[in-house]
């Protein structure tokens, strides 16, 4: 999981959000964008209670028309439905904040066994379609203690109580913003792999660590504005010192210091000790 590349959001590729609906209701006619727009009991991943499905856009192998009669059928049995969107439309009013739908399926085991919605990442938690997808993001998210943040906990998909990040972002939809505040991953067995403060812009600021699988401390260093500065120790399993990287207040390196697991100098600033 690369911190790094969230630092590249916002991102514009096209989630994947499945959830369990019941739908209450299909419109007699299309809106302005030649949709149906349909009506859910319960709320979208993206708030409200329509979303929206146009022929052409449906991945489903079924004819539109056939489609089309048996959710009116599924409508008059109240028969949940797992169903795949697009995208959160960011930014969106009227009928275009209406999310469309990419699938309309039935349901399985594993799409409709709660009606939370989820939206899939991949390991740079860019939007991934579910099959490929090895973290899952349950939405909509909640408001975090930070004012204008979301609380963010992203979970493993195949052992889905495991949470492997942990933090808070500055978009509602979270494909539309980043990770700021504490930030926090782990391994898949839900041990902690690092730790760091990220500023308003989503860069490292402030003391940043990490941990070997079995909780012994591997890294520990001070950003600034997304720069090391001073002094950035890195760690044998032993708990001895193995790299000692100092940085000036512009994040250039100024020396390199390596020790032995006995905890002797063995290599400093690119000349090997004679100890």
């Amino acid at each position: 999981m690369a911190l790094s590349a969230m630092l590249l959001w916002p991102m514009t590729a096209n989630a994947d959000i499945i959830q369990r609906h019941v739908f209450t209701a299909i419109s007699s006619g299309q809106d302005s964008e030649g949709a149906e727009v349909l009506t859910v009991a319960e709320a979208t991943a993206c708030g409200g209670n329509q979303l929206r499905m146009k022929e052409g856009m449906l991945e489903n192998e079924d004819e539109y028309a056939d489609l089309r009669s048996g959710l009116i059928q599924r409508i008059h049995d109240k028969t949940p439905m797992a169903v795949t969107l697009f995208d959160c439309p960011v930014g969106k009013t009227g009928e275009e904040a209406v999310p469309f739908a990419r699938m309309i399926a039935g349901c399985g085991p594993s799409s409709c066994f709660d009606d939370k919605a989820r939206l899939y990442l991949d390991e740079e938690l860019m939007p991934q379609v579910k099959e490929r997808s090895p973290y899952l993001l349950v939405l909509p998210l909640p408001k975090a203690a930070l004012p204008g943040t979301w609380k963010v906990e992203i979970f493993d998909t195949i052992r889905r109580d495991v949470v492997r990040i942990s933090g808070q972002t500055d978009a509602a939809d979270f494909v539309s913003g980043k990770m700021v505040g504490d930030y926090r991953d782990y391994d898949s067995d839900g041990n902690i792999g690092s730790q760091v403060r990220l500023d308003a812009n989503g860069r490292k600021h402030g003391v940043a660590t990490t941990y070997f699988d079995d909780g012994k401390l591997e890294s520990l260093g001070q950003w600034r504005d997304g720069l090391p500065v001073g002094v950035q120790n890195s760690y044998h399993r032993n708990g001895k010192l193995y790299i000692r990287l100092v940085y000036n207040e512009k994040g250039e390196l100024l020396s390199t210091e390596q020790f032995n697991e006995q905890g002797v100098l063995v290599h400093s600033d690119g000349q090997m000790s004679k100890k």
